[in-house]
Formats: structure tokens, C-alpha cells, sequence
């Protein structure tokens, strides 16, 4: 019998991502009518609908075979990598924005293990320092 990671810590992640999938969808458009983003609109739609994809696989994937024990860090992991692919994408290196990236820290604290949690948060901030780091020096060379 496989251990099952507890459904509370899923149901509360979910909830974590669908919120971020619902300000994705509202800040996005607005982005464009008031500003001009670094990213086509057509790449900003492709990877919110990935994004949103992989929300409704998961979730229909956990409902029928019940959460894995490593099913919290492979849900915070992907939402990592999604924030951090969004900060790519639109070139947030030198945005405060790019400070979303550090709420999963918490996230990861209050719902895994000690050992588990400092390694997701060693991980998060060499990530943030990597996009904060060589994003903006990046876009001094000209490859912006």
C-alpha cells in the first residue's frame, strides 16, 4: 500500500494555485491595456492555459487514485516553476514582482516536513537570486 500525502495539505495548495490562476487571468489583460509587457499576449495566454491545464489534470488525477506522498512538493514545485517561467517570460528581474516567488516559501514551511521545507526554500532562493541576478544584467547587454 502506497503512503497518501494528507488531503487537507492538497485541497489547500489547490486553492493556493486556483487564486493565482484567477489573479493570472485578471492581471494579464489589464497588463496589456495599460502598460506594454516585454511578452506577446499570445505567450502570456499560452503558458496561463498550460498552467491551467496541468491544475485540471492534477486535480482530476488526485480524485481518482488519491494524492502520492510526494504529491505537496510536486504540486509546490510546479507552481515554482510556473512563477519563475512567468518572470522569464515578461523579464521580471528587476521587478518587485518577481517577489511572488517567495510565497511558496511559506507555503512549503507551514505543509511539509522540516528537512523537506528548508530544501524547497534553498531551491526558491537560488532561483529568485538567479532571475534577480542575471535577468537585468541580461537586458544591459541588449538581449532583451
Amino acid at each position: 500500500m502506497t503512503p497518501h500525502a494528507s488531503a487537507s495539505t492538497l485541497r489547500w495548495l489547490q486553492v493556493y494555485r486556483r487564486v493565482a490562476l484567477s489573479l493570472l487571468a485578471l492581471v494579464l489583460p489589464l497588463s496589456y491595456v495599460f502598460s506594454a509587457p516585454a511578452a506577446p499576449f499570445s505567450t502570456a495566454l499560452v503558458l496561463w492555459l498550460l498552467y491551467a491545464a496541468i491544475e485540471a489534470a492534477q486535480s482530476t488525477w488526485l480524485r481518482r487514485t488519491g494524492p502520492p506522498l510526494w504529491a505537496a512538493e510536486a504540486h509546490l514545485s510546479m507552481d515554482v516553476a510556473f512563477f519563475a517561467a512567468f518572470a522569464v517570460v515578461f523579464r521580471l528581474g528587476d521587478d518587485p514582482a518577481l517577489s511572488l516567488l517567495i510565497v511558496p516559501v511559506g507555503l512549503a514551511a507551514i505543509l511539509l516536513s522540516p528537512r523537506r521545507a528548508w530544501a524547497f526554500t534553498v531551491i526558491i532562493l537560488i532561483l529568485h537570486a538567479t532571475v534577480a541576478v542575471f535577468m537585468p544584467l541580461a537586458s544591459d547587454n541588449g538581449l532583451r
